[in-house]
């Protein structure tokens, strides 16, 4: 890759230390019994335990291919070229992974690591089998034919049991997502969220691909994420979902516990199916992006929130999620320094003069004044352009430029009292 100028996005492999490398090696060595025991620990007497005895003779018996390859594959036999490849890419796996830190959380290796050296090996077995034609003691030969078909024949046996109980299982486990996912199109509401439940989001892709459907997590430090797994950034966009939404949470949880009162105020308990509490909304406040759409070719409108990522605001958030300001000597909303569109993007600010749930209009509401400014900012806050504000208006619009980057800031005339609800940010 790097003779030919690919460069990796990002890479965390780095080389082993010389005092690990035994450590290293013994790792993976247990990431191959992995692939076929995995972590279990199950009663030997039991199915599930004898079906661990039968993979981990599987595993006993690759290692014993590969040292049976080994001792062919440089003869100048008739299958010596094939064993050959199909070794040396399993043996060159595992030197790349035992000269590489590529550990995760778990002592072993990540199986999946051991994958593409480990299919070539198996590819192997059938010439190993031909060699069994010259074994010259006949009986030697038949125990030989009856021992394999026998391991076999139990392996494949006791698979398909394993995996129709699998399969039986997990269709039960999928009985509250379906459920929900129902109840959603029944309402014709096309956008869900699953709070802390990865999973279960990610599996509802895949049942139903026309909603949108992600998950709602709360990090360790309070802040809510949309923990989509998508093939586009702006998945975490509040752009990306519909106003009116399904909220699913599993029956240990309940929302006053999970969000914030104003991102949560709207919804209303709707009923119960398999393993979650299901409320409905109308309006959504979750975002977990902020500024301009990305050139993705899949958002062309973006939504922030005053409390969307990186924004710095100064009053009361009030139930609705609006910011309840009023004029003083700084910033009422101030954004993260944006990089600049990838195109012109229109912002518009939509404000409410006065506060709704903190005393009314500063001045008589129907006198038609200057109350504040939308602006962008470049890196240094210096204003690139504004546009006034006005006390009987709800919308405010300006321009931002190709390439610019920029802040988006609100300036409120001192003692103007402003309910500042959300920017839109439309290519």
């Amino acid at each position: 890759a790097r003779l030919n100028g690919f460069v990796p996005e990002k890479t965390g492999y780095k080389l082993i230390y010389v005092r690990d490398l035994i450590d290293n090696f013994v790792g993976v060595i247990w990431g191959h019994f992995c692939i076929f025991i995995g972590l279990t620990d199950p009663d030997v007497f039991t199915r599930e335990g004898i079906f661990q005895l039968i993979l981990t003779a599987y595993a006993i018996l690759i290692i014993i291919l590969m040292i049976f390859n080994l001792k062919h594959a440089f003869k100048d036999e008739k299958y010596s070229s094939a064993l050959r490849y199909l070794t040396i890419i399993y043996l060159w796996n595992c030197a790349i992974l035992g000269l590489t830190d590529s550990h995760d959380s778990t002592w072993g290796f990540p199986e999946r690591y051991l994958l593409p050296g480990f299919v070539p090996l198996l590819l192997s077995a059938p010439i190993m089998l031909t060699y069994m034609e010259k074994i010259k003691r006949d009986l030697l030969r038949q125990c030989t034919y009856l021992i394999v078909s026998v391991l076999t024949f139990l392996t494949l046996a006791v698979c398909n049991i394993n995996a129709m109980e699998k399969i039986w299982q997990t269709n039960v486990d999928l009985n509250g997502i379906r459920e929900t996912l129902s109840y959603a199109k029944s309402n014709n509401i096309d956008t869900v969220f699953f709070v802390n439940d990865f999973n279960a989001a990610l599996i509802s892709r895949s049942l139903e691909p026309t909603m949108h459907v992600a998950p709602v997590d709360k990090l360790d430090d309070g802040r809510i994420i949309i923990n989509t797994r998508e093939d586009y950034a702006s998945a975490h966009d509040r752009g990306a979902y519909s106003d009116e939404n399904i909220l699913a949470m599993t029956w240990n949880e309940q929302p006053e516990n999970v969000f914030s009162d104003y991102q949560i105020s709207s919804y209303q308990y709707v009923g119960d199916v398999k393993d979650y509490h299901l409320y409905r909304a109308g309006s959504n406040k979750f975002d977990d992006m902020s500024g301009f759409p990305i050139d993705d070719h899949h958002l062309y409108k973006t939504t922030d929130f005053v409390y969307s990522p990186g924004y710095t605001a100064t009053g009361d958030i009030d139930l609705y999620g609006y910011l309840e300001a009023t004029g003083a000597d700084t910033y009422a909303l101030l954004s993260p320094l944006f990089d600049g569109p990838y195109d012109s993007c229109n912002v518009t600010l939509t404000y409410e003069s006065g506060h709704k749930t903190a005393g009314g209009d500063s001045e008589d509401p129907g006198s038609r004044r200057v109350i504040g400014k939308l602006m962008l900012l470049n890196a240094d806050e210096n204003e690139i352009r504004s546009v006034d504000m006005t006390s009987d208006s709800g919308t405010v619009s300006v321009t931002a430029d190709p390439a610019q980057p920029c802040h988006v800031a609100v300036w409120l005339n001192k003692g103007e009292k402003v309910t500042l609800c959300r920017l839109d940010f439309e290519m």
